[in-house]
């Protein structure tokens, strides 16, 4: 029930962004956009893990040297927590550029998720 209703509030507010187009081509033109976005998502959600594996290997080297870095990057998804807490000790905060990166990539990686094409034939948006 929780999915069905979280997909509902996308879908209104695609909805609701797709009303505040003017023109029935502008509809159809954000709606085309919407879905390649949608479509996309999956090699783009790749590409933005990848960019951050990467930064958290490039991390633990820096920190800690090669041994860490290998270690980091066969453990892709606990490095991850990991270094978000460590650098934060590291730095002597945890708000830091690369907290904001991971909670950044976590939130877009939810969104891109969470999107769905549309039917732009169908004629309801």
């Amino acid at each position: 029930m929780l999915h069905q209703e979280r997909s509902n509030v996308v879908f209104r507010s695609v909805a609701l962004t797709l009303s505040l187009a003017r023109t029935e081509r502008q509809r159809y033109i954000l709606a085309k956009l919407i879905t390649f976005i949608s479509s996309s998502s999956a090699s783009l959600g790749v590409a933005i893990a990848m960019a951050l594996h990467t930064w958290t290997v490039i991390l633990a080297f820096n920190h800690k040297g090669l041994r860490s870095a290998i270690v980091t990057s066969l453990l892709p998804v606990l490095s991850e927590l990991f270094w978000l807490f460590a650098h934060g000790s590291y730095v002597g905060t945890f708000f830091n550029l690369y907290s904001y990166g991971v909670i950044g990539a976590v939130g877009l990686l939810y969104v891109l998720n969470r999107l769905k094409p549309i039917d732009v034939h169908a004629g309801h948006w």
